[in-house]
């Protein structure tokens, strides 16, 4: 399965907290959580496993693991607490494609690039696109 999306295996730390700051607020959370949230700085870890992957987000809210197939879609509750319906897509050097089905309507994109010293990670909620960097701590 690390075949299907190489240079996300691996630990990401966010840099540019102001973007991350701006979506939360945008999908609803409010002032304190977001600053809780970003303090921390987020770090997104992607492991292979033997039918797919996990990806694990700590932020100093909680801690949240999805393990996924690439194509298969699955219900959580995201950072900003949004029930949602998800299926990731993606492959090679073109990074991943996140699609949160929101409850109620409405729907994010999340497009994770790998970039030559970490990644990426580009959310698209409500018309409005929030551009985050993270970089790769292992």
């Amino acid at each position: 399965m690390a075949e299907d999306i190489p240079h996300l295996i691996g630990k990401f730390e966010l840099t540019s907290p102001e973007h991350y700051d701006a979506y939360l607020g945008a999908v609803g959370m409010g002032p304190a959580q977001r600053a809780l949230a970003v303090s921390a700085a987020p770090v997104d870890e992607f492991t292979a496993t033997a039918t797919g992957y996990r990806l694990r987000v700590r932020t100093a809210l909680r801690t949240i693991i999805q393990e996924f197939e690439l194509g298969v879609g699955f219900g959580w509750k995201n950072e900003a607490e949004l029930d949602a319906k998800t299926t990731f897509t993606g492959s090679g050097d073109q990074g991943l494609v996140e699609v949160d089905l929101l409850e109620g309507g409405g729907a994010i994109t999340v497009l994770w690039t790998p970039a030559p010293q970490g990644m990426t990670k580009v959310f698209s909620f409500g018309g409005a696109t929030f551009t985050c960097a993270y970089k790769r701590i292992g």
